[in-house]
């Protein structure tokens, strides 16, 4: 962190803004802009980082932050990570592109939201997934690879060759050696399978005439013979799970 007078005016105004609010997660939703200000380079970023939610969730305008001695460029770069109602989710991130501070605080941002991780994997629900491909097209939009993350920061959801076992690290270099016996006969063909998905918390990505390629999960630990097969499609692996889940 980055401790200033002004920045420790917005650590104490984002503490106030936020104190009663929660994330999807439960967690305090303060750990969340003080999570993106310590990533801050910037005194001006970590300002923008701890405020940037200030404006949309609570009755604080951009003209009563100005008053308290935020600068032109802070009040700038919030107005752009204001998302106005009416406005296109995707015509905003374009926007925001174009401002060097809201650009490195909407990509810390949108990395931090798109950790999976940060939900309870039993919860982990098909909106989850949806919404975490939204900030994926954001991340690109604004010049972010986001599957080429540091693991402090990206969910690993899709790229199942980030979440190997040791003992399997030696191999990555050929992603088709790792497989389990089960796929033998379709080594031949290295595009046979191009991703996979866990039946559970839907980890990854797959082809449709296959469910499962581990015996256990590594992102929930997910392990069940009935689910791992080739006899099922994924929507008939889901109704199961969902049913036995209800049960």
């Amino acid at each position: 962190m980055i401790y200033t007078e002004k920045t420790k005016k917005a650590l104490a105004l984002c503490f106030e803004a936020h104190k009663n609010q929660v994330d999807k997660a439960g967690m305090p939703y303060v750990f969340h802009p003080f999570h993106l200000a310590e990533q801050a380079k910037t005194e001006e970023e970590a300002i923008t980082a701890l405020l940037h939610d200030v404006v949309e969730d609570t009755d604080t305008t951009l003209d009563d932050l100005a008053e308290m001695g935020f600068g032109v460029s802070v009040i700038e770069a919030l107005r752009l990570l204001t998302h106005q109602d009416g406005v296109d989710y995707f015509d905003y991130v374009k926007e925001i592109s174009k401002n060097e501070i809201a650009r490195a605080v909407k990509i810390a941002d949108l990395t931090h939201n798109s950790t999976l991780e940060r939900l309870d994997y039993r919860n982990v629900t098909p909106w989850d997934i949806e919404r975490q491909q939204k900030y994926f097209k954001a991340l690109e939009i604004l010049g972010e690879n986001p599957y080429a993350r540091t693991p402090s920061l990206t969910s690993r959801l899709e790229d199942p060759y980030t979440t190997r076992t040791p003992s399997l690290a030696s191999r990555l270099e050929d992603p088709y050696t790792t497989r389990t016996p089960s796929l033998g006969s379709r080594l031949e063909d290295p595009y046979a399978i191009k991703y996979l998905r866990c039946a559970c918390c839907g980890a990854t990505t797959f082809n449709e005439d296959y469910v499962g390629a581990f015996d256990t999960c590594p992102i929930c630990g997910f392990n069940d013979e009935d689910l791992v097969t080739t006899d099922i499609t994924l929507e008939e692996a889901r109704a199961q799970f969902l049913k036995r889940w209800a049960d």
